[in-house]
């Protein structure tokens, strides 16, 4: 069996690396020439994550244990811990070690190339691609996987999805600060939450290395209106004084859900992960975490099936309904709720209202809830530490 990943994002880059560990050949192809372009990601994980997903310890740029929320009415919330919550980490550098890993197993990893078709045979698929110097070539695989994020390239969306995607978008800038401003963020996750900060969205300032500070606004507004950023980017960096730092990088993105994710993992010989199966949180627009488990159930499923010989015809694909059904029980039914609070707070964030509302509960969690109370609702969407009422109240049932 011989596998082909379009997209080296953590989902292509680890699928890869395990797949190679495990004897099966596999094809790495990225439409960029250098892992650190195009890097756009917030980036804060907690720190389980570091040793759950084996991730690099080169890719950590700052350690954090705070939450400190800015309300509409610009009132400061802070929820403090006496220990480490989380990193931050430098995503360029996370790909740059990911691709090296995968390389190191024995990936063919064919950067500046990008696929243009797949048509999915009996016995194998048919894959054209295509150089950035417009070299071409023609594989055939066993598998394809599409990684390629929410453009979801070859796995596309069906017509009965399409209106059910929800998207985001947002931008970042880094900014190079002296140590006096970089003393500021040292430690916290802040955010800026309400509607004169960010309609239907909200903005951060990141810690990083180096006297570093990541500074971003994502939103997700309704009926898919997608707008420029940076004006409120700009006001943000203006509100905390931060006009004069130099900018070391620019980059934005776009993510993409369903909030069921109920749409097909795979067509044909063509099988998705990561953002093309929706992995990315509508909530807090975190995505790097579950991508990572979508390709290690994937990268299990794939072993063995390649272990046992199968796949030599299209029918033997029905196997991968396994790597759904686990997939879905892995992000749990949270997944949903929390998407469904991501979709009514964003998309209520819009006015007075909306300002309202937020302010609610932004004081009710300063009573109720410790720093650890809040990374266990926001990464682990444990809703009901806070009793289950909440969640009718939030998705907007009441």
């Amino acid at each position: 069996m011989s596998v082909l990943i379009a997209g080296a994002g953590p989902a292509g880059s680890i699928l890869a690396r395990k797949l190679s560990e495990s004897g099966v050949n596999v094809i790495l192809v990225e439409r960029l020439d250098n892992p650190k372009k195009q890097a756009f990601s917030s980036a804060a994980l907690p720190i389980e994550a570091i040793e759950k997903h084996q991730i690099p310890v080169e890719c950590i740029s700052s350690y954090w244990r705070n939450w400190q929320i800015f309300s509409p009415e610009n009132d400061c919330y802070k929820w403090e811990s006496s220990h480490c919550l989380g990193v931050v980490l430098d995503f360029g550098e996370l790909r740059s070690q990911l691709w090296k890993r995968a390389i190191d197993a024995g990936v063919e990893v064919l950067m500046g190339w990008t696929v243009v078709k797949v048509e999915s045979l009996n016995t194998h698929a048919l894959v054209e691609i295509s150089s950035s110097d417009g070299k071409s070539k023609l594989l055939t695989p066993t598998v394809v996987v599409d990684a390629t994020g929410y453009k979801r390239s070859l796995l596309g969306i069906p017509r009965d999805k399409a209106t059910n995607l929800l998207t985001g978008t947002g931008v970042e800038w880094v900014l190079k600060v002296d140590k006096k401003i970089d003393d500021r963020w040292k430690n916290n996750l802040t955010f800026y939450i309400g509607s004169s900060w960010v309609k239907n969205g909200y903005g951060w300032v990141f810690p990083m290395s180096r006297n570093r500070i990541k500074v971003g606004i994502c939103t997700l507004p309704p009926h898919n209106n997608i707008k420029s950023n940076i004006q409120d980017l700009k006001k943000l960096i203006q509100a905390n004084e931060l006009d004069d730092c130099s900018i070391e990088d620019k980059h934005g993105g776009v993510i993409q859900s369903t909030i069921d994710r109920s749409e097909r993992h795979y067509s044909g010989r063509i099988i998705g992960v990561g953002d093309s199966v929706s992995t990315s949180n509508l909530l807090g627009g975190e995505g790097i975490r579950h991508a990572i488990s979508s390709a290690e159930i994937l990268s299990k499923h794939l072993v063995e099936t390649y272990q046992k010989n199968n796949f030599k015809e299209l029918d033997d694909f029905v196997v991968l309904k396994r790597y759904q059904g686990e997939l879905r029980r892995k992000l749990g039914w949270k997944w949903t709720i929390s998407n469904k609070i991501g979709k009514r707070t964003w998309w209520g964030l819009s006015g007075k209202e909306g300002d309202k509302r937020i302010s609610k509960i932004l004081r009710g969690l300063s009573m109720k809830a410790s720093a650890e109370d809040l990374s266990s609702v926001l990464f682990d969407y444990k809703f009901e530490r806070f009793g289950m009422k909440l969640i009718p109240y939030l998705i907007g049932l009441r």
